[in-house]
């Protein structure tokens, strides 16, 4: 311990100036990047999670005044004159279809000539306008079909329904295999959509409407389907069937998926109460919808109906940071949750570390030059007053004394050795002078 003291006793002035000065600048220097790392941390996660709120809450808000004027279109569409005439119409020509050619069932005369004999791909059946047999019901098509048809593109539903009282689908503007079935005893019973018509069915409310949460729809191969509906009513108040649409899944998406301003790796979805996503992920290059499971803690918490932001593994096990909430429609509850990957998030932070330890380095460097500089500066006049101080003690009057007209301690301690230099002079000549006094003597 005595011997280390020692050693740092032994430094030269300049190089204790420098080491302190070095030292004290790497201690800020390190301070202040730790207390700035630490506080940009925190604002970034800070400014994330605020983002992402707003994210969460900007896309909750859309989805919810979209699905708001779907409840809207089906209102107007089921107390629209047009869709009365053709509901009425389509009822009483499709008793008749068929009949001039021997055929008892009506519905699987129409079967054949709108579904099984539609000339254009399933993804266009909805083109064909006229099956051109003569019928009615063709005849009836041809001038409500195109109505539909633009109230159905533009709008962007899969599918817009009509029912008889008895159950019949006696118009649909896809025309998929549940067109001109029933859904009371038919083969489609079982769908969600059998489930809504028979929900609405007979109810004597202008204004009722039931909405059923996505389920595979075995008529369309499988596909995700939603439906909401509705009864209608004639002008006087008589229950005449059901309509129904089919909701606009392309819609729901194209609204999730705005995350622009948010981050390059930022989504919002929808999940629903069995864990499966009711909109579509906008990193996958295929259909999440009720094909990808999100099972994590924000899901849970958010279907409880708690709102919140945590960090936590995505669906895809990456880890990122949540905002999650809960959405209410019609009786069923979602999550919607914005995300955004941390490493997103870190990336920002190292590329602050690798800034914060460039500029310390920097400096450090300056620093150290400046402590040099300095040290250098003080301890050069010092050597070299030291050095003439040793030679004036060994009688050397011959010394120059440096420095001598600087305005600090140095120059004080220079012109203190002129004075000791001239008095040593003085003296050495008084001494002289004694010597000669007494040879004379």
């Amino acid at each position: 311990m005595a011997s280390t003291k020692t050693r740092a006793l032994d430094l030269s002035i300049s190089a204790r100036l420098t080491l302190v000065i070095v030292l004290a600048a790497l201690v800020t220097a390190l301070a202040t990047g730790l207390i700035a790392y630490i506080k940009f941390a925190d604002e970034l996660e800070t400014a994330a999670k605020k983002n992402l709120l707003a994210l969460r809450d900007g896309r909750r808000s859309a989805l919810q005044v979209y699905l708001g004027s779907i409840r809207q279109d089906l209102q107007i569409l089921s107390k629209s004159h047009v869709t009365r005439e053709a509901l009425a119409s389509f009822y009483t020509a499709w008793h008749s279809a068929g009949a001039d050619r021997g055929e008892p069932n009506p519905g699987a005369f129409l079967h054949e000539q709108y579904v099984i004999r539609n000339p254009f791909p399933d993804k266009r059946a909805d083109e064909f306008q006229d099956a051109v047999d003569g019928s009615d019901y063709s005849e009836l098509h041809r001038k409500f079909h195109p109505w539909f048809r633009a109230f159905f593109l533009e709008r962007g539903y899969e599918d817009i329904y009509l029912f008889s009282t008895e159950g019949d689908l006696i118009y649909s503007v896809a025309k998929r295999p549940d067109f001109a079935t029933n859904f009371l005893d038919g083969p489609w019973k079982d769908t969600d959509l059998a489930q809504a018509f028979r929900a609405v069915d007979g109810v004597q409310k202008n204004d009722f409407q039931v909405f059923h949460d996505f389920e595979a729809y075995a008529p369309d191969n499988g596909a995700p389907a939603s439906f909401i509906a509705t009864p209608v009513f004639t002008s006087s108040g008589a229950y005449i069937g059901v309509i129904a649409l089919r909701m606009p899944v392309a819609r729901i998406n194209a609204l999730m998926n705005i995350a622009t301003g948010f981050g390059s790796t930022s989504e919002a979805f929808i999940v629903g109460q069995d864990l499966l996503m009711r909109s579509d992920s906008r990193f996958s290059n295929s259909s999440t919808v009720l094909r990808t499971s999100v099972a994590s803690e924000a899901v849970a918490k958010a279907l409880k109906g708690e709102t919140g932001v945590e960090s936590g593994l995505d669906y895809r096990g990456i880890s990122v940071l949540s905002a999650y909430g809960p959405m209410e429609f019609m009786g069923t509850r979602w999550a919607i949750l914005a995300e955004i990957d941390e490493s997103e998030i870190t990336e920002a932070l190292d590329r602050t570390a690798k800034f914060m330890i460039l500029g310390a380095t920097f400096v450090t460097l300056v620093v150290i030059v400046l402590g040099l500089a300095v040290g250098r500066g003080i301890s050069v006049p010092l050597v070299a007053m030291t050095r003439a101080t040793r030679r004036l003690a060994g009688g050397d009057l011959e010394t120059v004394i440096e420095n001598e007209g600087r305005r600090d301690e140095i120059g004080d301690i220079a012109r203190a050795l002129v004075v000791f230099k001239e008095n040593l002079v003085e003296r050495r000549r008084a001494d002289a002078e004694v010597i000669r006094q007494r040879e004379r003597l």
